[in-house]
């Protein structure tokens, strides 16, 4: 399964980096210069250039040392950087700074999160949610559930996506993450419909047709394993998960030609040592195989039965070994 990082929202990035730089050398105004500096440590930070990251949202702090939103980006460059500890102070600073910022809250809850600390980010997931001006509701929302999911609390992680969607119904990672949850509860239709739902949004993918190829191992659907696996060697037949799948159909149908084979030895000697079963009006292989506690395969190879709809009243069936006394 795929595993997803909790959605973190920061300040826009805006511009080249040339036009940035250019606006970095005014600093006729300090609060402005402290934004584009931001901007420009950010666009650093996203391409993996710690260093003029940390150097342009040094110089933001500089210019304006109690603007909220550059100490806000000052902890997502520390936790960045995995300085855990460091991080939590810059946030603890910029919620002090603006207490009523939910896009702080709503990153700090993630951080909070990716410590294990999965009460406080609750609340503070929560806390961004209650400003009615936030747009990102759908964003925290599914925060929540990633933590929940995280705590070992599906049931949770569920309601939380749901409330996701109920804001932004076309959410495809959050339809993604519902059906997982649901496969986790072994609530394989509603883990169906999720997919479905994903992939009216995010059309199909070798994730998706995989896990619906689980889901019918799940429920011994036969039929359905062999179409999905079919499905996953023709539509992705150099993905990892493609070989996985052929390479599990084949071992299946090795295994399903030894049992015949050691059956047959095992019947050839002694006929006696096996015991029989007259088929009687409304009886089926089914129940035979409740009657006897055997399955219902192992009854039609014993048989060597081609068509179990076309068994006859009075017809002699092995149903399996006479028991030991």
């Amino acid at each position: 399964m795929r595993k997803y990082w909790l959605s973190v929202l920061l300040l826009g990035i805006v511009g080249c980096s040339s036009t940035i730089e250019e606006r970095a050398a005014n600093i006729t105004d300090p609060l402005a210069a402290a934004k584009t500096r931001i901007a420009l440590g950010l666009s650093y930070l996203e391409a993996n250039n710690f260093k003029q990251a940390k150097y342009n949202i040094d110089k933001a702090l500089g210019f304006a040392p109690r603007f909220a939103n550059a100490h806000f980006a000052q902890a997502f460059y520390l936790q960045t950087v995995n300085e855990p500890d460091l991080a939590e102070k810059s946030y603890q600073t910029a919620l002090d700074l603006a207490p009523n910022n939910p896009e702080i809250a709503n990153s700090y809850g993630a951080f909070l999160c990716a410590q294990g600390r999965y009460t406080e980010a609750s609340k503070q997931f929560k806390s961004a949610i209650a400003h009615q001006d936030y747009l990102a509701t759908a964003e925290s929302y599914e925060n929540l559930g990633l933590c929940a999911q995280a705590k070992g609390d599906t049931p949770a992680a569920i309601k939380y996506f749901q409330k996701a969607l109920n804001h932004q119904p076309n959410r495809a990672k959050t339809h993604w993450l519902l059906a997982e949850c649901f496969q986790q509860e072994k609530e394989y239709n509603r883990a169906l419909q999720a997919l479905g739902q994903f992939e009216r949004i995010s059309g199909m993918t070798v994730d998706s047709v995989y896990m619906t190829y689980e889901i019918a191992k799940a429920q011994n659907n036969t039929r359905s394993v062999n179409a999905w696996a079919k499905m996953l060697q023709t539509r992705f037949p150099q993905h990892p998960l493609a070989k996985q799948v052929a390479t599990e159909m084949q071992v299946q149908a090795i295994s399903a030609e030894s049992i015949t084979v050691n059956t047959t030895k095992i019947l050839s000697p002694d006929m006696s040592a096996w015991r029989r079963h007259v088929l009687a009006r409304g009886e089926t292989l089914y129940r035979l195989s409740q009657l006897y506690q055997v399955r219902v395969q192992d009854i039609i190879n014993w048989n060597d039965l081609s068509d179990v709809n076309r068994l006859k009243v009075g017809q002699s069936l092995i149903v399996g070994p006479v028991p030991s006394k």
